[in-house]
């Protein structure tokens, strides 16, 4: 069968669906914003010390992040599979991976917590990383929380813990910040955030349940769902090394000077790791607004079966959207760099001084996660449909030439040289998985639409350098406005046509339904 032969949705599910990608991108752009809050004011709360406590926190981050989002996405994706799959057995399956969790998060936890000074350079690392111990652990078990949500297509309320979430966690982490002047306080304020909303989620997700049977039988057992579990885990493993360890290669392989320059306020080392760790920052802004795409395919996905053409269908257009946000993100971003990073940094005129190239790296690490942002869909997509060896197999490729490249090149070119090291990885990537796909269900990237974003892109990144004034609050009014230019280019090119339109509308609360 066709896809122009194939049904449309039920125009129940069709707003479902709509509703959850509209609530959970919303939530996905306010964390975005919140994460940037945090940022913007660590280094501007932190005292003198503040671009260096924003430094020390982004490693420790950088760690904990690999952890964390490894935990909360390889487990809500595993929970979600199965509870996609069998609704009815939602709160059984939600209480045998409870049990699972536990003590697989205490595992976890407790050996990050003895790793500590193995991983850290001095004792301000330690602290920080030891007190951050206690987020995987409150992180293994909230997942199961939002696995359960998405499987049961629960968006509405899986968008609400988020977004609750991230609101206590910009308050306690900037309020534990300014009181303890210290990164260790700041992840102090981390884990009260998190140990909050894990116990409201769990009030949540108990009230809400289609089904009450806790006796779910044999099927899913504990093993399968560790199986799978294991598998998505490893999948995020490398997807957060791929994303969060290449500042630590700039820390490793770069050569840098850690003595304090006479009249300065940062060593060579640290304008390193907050220029690279900006232009991560700022180049992983589109990968995050495709994650709520994931969440809706992945229970969409498990649930039909051998339907292939449906599965062709609803990647194409996830991929088609994903494209439409991306590009126009970086294309607004990575026009003035320069511009962009000031934006963060307080002392960007001295961090550029002790190292050139931050600009750069901002310009090439963020043409790749244009890329790998629509291979981490293609990725999620095989997760779902039960083939996560092959989606492990897709960030291995990238990760080895992200290791292998960064290695050679950052000596020789400093942080540009691991900004284009993640580039080529990432498009290596990319072609590698859009040719599984193909193979699998077909070709499902749209071309056209690639030419029509790519256009309206360049014309705003040309825009973008001819109109670069100083001052921030003028960089964020260009950043808008290019940001909106791009969208009206996108609707005259007939990218977003009344089609998209119509169906938007009907996403909304209260829509007409078709």
């Amino acid at each position: 069968m066709t896809d122009e032969s194939k049904p449309a949705a039920p125009a129940d599910e069709t707003a479902q669906i709509g509703r959850g990608a509209l609530y959970l991108t919303m939530t996905k752009l306010y964390f975005i914003v919140g994460s940037y809050a945090i940022y913007f004011g660590l280094p501007r709360l932190g005292g003198i010390r503040g671009d260096a406590l924003f430094a020390d926190y982004k490693k420790v981050g950088a760690l904990l992040s690999i952890i964390g989002t490894v935990l909360v996405m390889g487990t809500t994706q595993a929970i979600a599979r199965f509870v996609g799959k069998e609704p009815h057995k939602a709160r059984g399956i939600a209480r045998r991976g409870l049990m699972l969790q536990m003590g697989f998060g205490a595992l976890i936890a407790g050996g990050y917590f003895l790793i500590a000074p193995l991983i850290a350079r001095d004792d301000a690392l330690v602290d920080a990383i030891r007190i951050s111990a206690l987020i995987p652990f409150v992180y293994a078990m909230y997942s199961v929380f939002m696995g359960t949500l998405n499987g049961e297509k629960r968006f509405a309320e899986q968008a609400l813990m988020d977004g609750g979430f991230t609101t206590l966690k910009i308050v306690c982490v900037l309020g534990f910040v300014a009181v303890f002047q210290t990164a260790a306080g700041g992840y102090a304020g981390f884990a009260v955030a998190a140990c909050a909303v894990f116990v409201s989620s769990g009030l949540i997700v108990r009230r809400g349940h289609r089904s009450k049977d806790l006796d779910i039988g044999a099927d899913p057992s504990g093993k399968s769902l560790f199986l799978f579990q294991i598998q998505t885990v490893g999948f995020m493993l490398v997807v957060q090394s791929i994303v969060q360890l290449d500042i630590w290669y700039v820390g490793w392989w770069g050569g840098w000077d850690e003595m304090l320059p006479e009249g300065q306020t940062l060593t060579q080392a640290q304008a390193a790791g907050a220029l690279y760790g900006s232009a991560q920052l700022f180049s992983q802004i589109s990968y995050a607004v495709v994650i709520s795409l994931t969440f809706v395919l992945f229970p969409l996905i498990s649930g039909l079966g051998e339907d292939v053409a449906a599965a062709r269908r609803y990647v194409r257009e996830a991929v088609r959207y994903a494209l439409i946000m991306v590009v126009g993100v970086a294309a607004v971003l990575t026009a003035t760099p320069a511009n962009t990073l000031d934006l963060l940094l307080r002392s960007f005129s001295q961090a550029r001084e002790l190292v050139p190239g931050g600009e750069e790296a901002l310009r090439w690490l963020g043409i790749g996660y244009v890329s790998f942002s629509v291979l981490f869909v293609l990725c999620a997509v095989l997760n779902a449909a039960g083939r996560p060896r092959q989606s492990i197999l897709l960030m291995l490729i990238v990760l080895c030439v992200q290791v292998g490249l960064g290695y050679l090149w950052l000596p020789q070119h400093g942080i540009v040289g691991q900004g284009v090291a993640g580039l080529v990885g990432m498009s290596v990537g990319l072609a590698v998985g859009l040719w599984l796909m193909a193979r699998w269900i077909g070709n499902v990237f749209p071309i056209a639409t690639c030419v029509r974003v790519l256009i309206a892109g360049a014309a705003v990144y040309a825009i973008g350098m001819l109109w670069h004034p100083d001052g921030k609050m003028i960089t964020l009014v260009r950043c808008v406005a290019c940001g909106a230019l791009y969208l009206l280019l996108v609707v005259v090119m007939r990218e977003f046509q009344k089609a998209d339109l119509e169906k938007f509308r009907k996403v909304l609360p209260g829509g007409k339904k078709a």
